[in-house]
């Protein structure tokens, strides 16, 4: 294995280690959702589908039957996450939005997951923390180019 290898490897575990203290750090929060995991990832399609998610939609990201996302959505509505609303386009089907409820809860998840991320982040030293904020730079850079390493200034 040469190096780059190497160092990829070793940000491959880290990240996952990251991702399991994030996720523990994170647990409470989760488990005091009045949502099934179903339940949130179906809200999840819903917000990022920005006004324009229908069942079928629901239905193909999370590989399950229309009958089963129609109870989801069911019980999603009960609790005041999604609503369903006219589809402008056709007066016989329905779009699914979030309610502001739906969009703070899956906010609540993200901000715990955040706030332990920065709070890591506060207890690095500058060095580290300088040294973090190029290596993600670096990265973003090459992920937008889709090509060789772009270097730093161009």
């Amino acid at each position: 294995m040469d190096e780059r290898e190497s160092l990829m490897h070793r940000i491959d575990v880290l990240e996952a280690a990251s991702e399991r203290m994030r996720l523990d750090a994170s647990m409470e929060a989760l488990m005091s959702l009045p949502l099934t995991v179903q339940q949130l990832k179906a809200t999840a399609v819903v917000i990022t589908g920005n006004g324009d998610t229908t069942a079928q939609r629901i239905a193909e990201v999370l590989q399950v039957s229309l009958a089963t996302v129609s109870g989801i959505v069911d019980r999603l509505v009960s609790h005041g996450v999604v609503e369903r609303v006219p589809d402008d386009r056709d007066r016989r089907a329905r779009r699914l939005v979030a309610t502001d409820r739906g969009r703070d809860i899956l906010h609540s998840l993200m901000e715990e997951a955040d706030g332990f991320r920065r709070a890591a982040m506060a207890r690095l030293e500058i060095e580290d923390l300088r040294a973090l904020v190029q290596g993600m730079e670096a990265l973003m850079r090459v992920a937008f180019t889709g090509g060789e390493p772009v270097p730093a200034g161009e």
